[in-house]
């Protein structure tokens, strides 16, 4: 089985491994397919030769194809939420998919995808958002990062009852084209590249002061 467009990772609980990596081939520029999947594989140690995928989650959006780019792999669980990438000239807010833990022992699942949330057009100062590249939880496991291609932000309320969940930037370094993000083992910092060859990983560090300041 061939992947056609991987756009994420995600690292979690699952029911076939004490932790999981999560692969999400959900890119669908052109919005033609008909459905996307994502692959769990149980974590390898560090001598590995070969790792096999546990499972694979063929995975449709009740609304039609949707393009995404980002995805977060609830620690605790391994429930998994797709944000739409919307393109920055839209108005449109980006739609939140919930796909729940994946506990059957088959090899392969099918499951429909369910609208919970929308992620604001715009930041609480003004600015526009998008289009969502990337996504990690934070250390607490329920408040998120976001980011587009410019900009990192800080987002809580995400409960999956349809509400819109705003957004608040923190500050963040300039890239071309930001596409990754990543929390640290420890929840301190927040690792960032861009796309290209030779692409720099950049740091935010969560300290006290940024913290209170994200978190309230």
């Amino acid at each position: 089985m061939t992947n056609r467009d991987p756009e994420a990772l995600g690292y979690g609980n699952c029911a076939f491994a004490p932790k999981c990596i999560y692969i999400a081939d959900i890119g669908d520029n052109r919005q033609h397919r008909r459905e996307v999947r994502i692959e769990l594989i149980p974590e390898p140690s560090l001598n590995a030769h070969q790792i096999n995928v546990a499972k694979t989650v063929f995975v449709t959006h009740p609304n039609g194809a949707i393009n995404a780019e980002a995805m977060l792999v609830r620690p605790a669980d391994g429930a998994i939420l797709i944000i739409e990438k919307v393109d920055r000239s839209s108005d449109a807010a980006a739609r939140v998919y919930w796909i729940g833990p994946q506990t059957g022992r088959g090899r392969h699942s099918r499951v429909v995808a369910r609208h919970v949330a929308t992620i604001a057009s715009q930041t609480s100062d003004g600015g526009q958002t998008g289009p969502f590249t990337d996504a990690a939880y934070s250390k607490n496991g329920t408040d998120f990062y976001l980011r587009d291609y410019r900009r990192i932000y800080h987002a809580t309320g995400l409960v999956g009852r349809g509400e819109e969940v705003a957004l608040a930037p923190i500050p963040s370094p300039a890239m071309m084209i930001g596409e990754a993000i990543a929390l640290s083992d420890d929840g301190s910092r927040l690792l960032l590249s861009s796309e290209g060859r030779h692409a720099p990983i950049a740091t935010i560090i969560l300290n006290n002061s940024t913290a209170r300041q994200d978190l309230h």
